[in-house]
């Protein structure tokens, strides 16, 4: 059972890495940062009540496992909601060793309930559904319940809201506004909606005969002609689809809601 005090932030990661047996230096380079200024602050400034998930996240990489007895991750993601909710926050993570091991520590493809997946979404981060990657047919859809990885995004990008999920954008056919490598956060699209809003970008799944692919496309409404249109500037990827008229079955999943491409 791992428990804390009431100590400052920087007090409890000064004594966690005391007891890793590491540097600043060394736990910044693990973590992903150019050197110990980076994250002095974090273990010098005592008015700190709290961490960003994202750099409890970084500083989680550097830390878990070692020393004596094993830093856990829980002893990080308590640093992230403050002593308000330590209590709380403990009980849930006692009952449920899946999300204590994986909410700062995420490897992919790892079944995760329910309950973990909330707390995932607490601590600021976004499961993956799979690629939007037009032309790409798939003999079988990736599943919105099923994730394929869980990633930090920008705090801009992050709203603790039931719904959420990213799609890799893969290849050239949004390379106007979303370029390859880039990621779509997008929001469920409600059951109870019929008509698309204008002017934004929708995560569409197509099927022809026994394939489907996931794609975005952007909505333009004309009356009672609702069209998913491309944006690229690739020969390839210029076809408008009529949401009433296409020859394919079209639906949409998702309103994309922002775009960012990991540093």
């Amino acid at each position: 059972m791992v428990t804390t005090s009431a100590r400052p932030v920087a007090e409890r990661l000064a004594h966690l890495r005391e007891r890793a047996g590491m540097s600043l230096e060394q736990v910044a380079r693990e973590a992903g940062y150019r050197g110990r200024s980076s994250i002095q602050r974090y273990f010098e400034d005592q008015t700190i009540e709290s961490l960003q998930p994202k750099v409890a996240a970084k500083l989680a990489r550097a830390l878990v496992g070692k020393g004596t007895p094993p830093i856990q991750p829980a002893e990080l993601i308590v640093l992230v909601h403050g002593d308000a909710d330590h209590g709380a926050w403990m009980a849930q993570l006692e009952t449920m060793p899946l999300a204590a091991s994986t909410i700062l520590k995420l490897p992919p493809h790892e079944p995760r309930d329910a309950a973990s997946s909330v707390l995932l979404i607490r601590s600021g981060m976004l499961p993956v559904m799979g690629p939007a990657h037009a032309s790409n047919w798939m003999e079988r859809s990736p599943s919105l319940d099923e994730p394929e990885d869980w990633i930090s995004v920008p705090n801009e990008h992050y709203v603790n809201k039931v719904g959420q999920y990213v799609l890799r954008i893969v290849g050239p056919s949004l390379n106007k506004v979303a370029p390859d490598g880039h990621y779509a956060i997008c929001q469920r699209y409600g059951e109870g909606r019929h008509t698309p809003p204008n002017g934004k970008y929708v995560h569409v799944e197509r099927w022809r005969g026994d394939f489907i692919e996931w794609t975005i496309r952007k909505v333009r409404s004309d009356g009672d002609q609702v069209l998913l249109c491309p944006d690229s500037t690739h020969p390839d990827h210029q076809q408008v689809l009529d949401l009433g008229a296409s020859e394919d079955q079209v639906r949409i999943l998702g309103i994309v809601t922002g775009w960012y491409r990991p540093a």
